[in-house]
């Protein structure tokens, strides 16, 4: 059969406190308001005709039973807070030993979620990474016969719509500027890569990189059928490099 959890070992009876009730006391500290759950619970004995002393090894063996414990704050009152994992495991804890009846000391225990509950760091939010593909002037020498955007794009924009979904629908890929070889260097056609996950982006970056080779291998081969001399099928390079999101994505 399933045991239960371990019972606190026997009690040594300490002097009882001269003023205090230990149930009032408490009471007043918990107060009326409902504490939300968290991964962090309040634990005293009430009801004692005498003073006990929780140990930490007693509450790490007795809560163990209900997940990980991280730690056990012993504090002055003769309280103590003990931090599990998560609220999962803190939720069973109080639904198992919460008004739990210890005859052996003629006590109840009270475990309750404590006020003040650990902050959970957030995990810092990735910057948003911008990846800016330059064609070389040369791939549009054969503009408008052969359109190096409806070829990079694809039929029904379906290039673009692939790499997206390879990257788990987690990147943006925009195409901007003009698509002519006496453009400007920084106002030419150009490809944008973002995405704010490290994998999604790499992944990203990875097949543009692959569609923008083979959409130069086909010019090259449009173009030695269209009979084009060598002066023409220079500066055919493809270039990549990181940039800053604000200032490009959101020109």
């Amino acid at each position: 059969p399933a045991m239960g959890p371990p019972p606190f070992p026997p009690m040594v009876p300490q002097a009882a406190p001269q003023t205090t009730d230990i149930f009032t006391a408490l009471q007043a500290l918990v107060g009326s308001q409902p504490v939300a759950p968290g991964p962090a619970v309040s634990v005293s004995v009430v009801g004692l005709q005498f003073q006990y002393d929780l140990t930490e090894d007693d509450l790490r063996a007795v809560f163990g039973e209900f997940g990980s414990v991280l730690s056990v704050t012993m504090q002055a009152n003769g309280e103590a807070v003990v931090e599990f994992a998560s609220t999962e495991e803190a939720t069973k804890a109080v639904q198992k030993l919460h008004n739990e009846k210890l005859p052996e000391i003629g006590g109840t225990m009270r475990v309750i979620y404590t006020r003040n509950q650990p902050v959970e760091e957030e995990e810092p939010e990735q910057s948003m990474k911008c990846m800016r593909f330059d064609l070389g002037r040369g791939l549009f020498h054969g503009e408008p016969q052969f359109c190096v955007a409806t070829t990079i794009l694809g039929p029904a924009s379906r290039n673009v719509y692939h790499i997206m979904h390879e990257a788990l629908d987690a990147v943006d890929i925009r195409l901007r500027g003009i698509p002519s070889r006496v453009a400007p260097d920084g106002e030419r056609l150009h490809l944008l890569v973002v995405s704010q996950g490290t994998h999604a982006f790499q992944t990203a970056v990875d097949l543009v990189e692959d569609l923008l080779q083979s959409v130069r291998e086909k010019f090259k081969s449009w173009a030695a059928a269209k009979g084009f001399g060598i002066h023409q099928m220079m500066d055919l390079a493809i270039t990549k490099r990181e940039v800053d999101y604000a200032t490009s994505w959101q020109q």
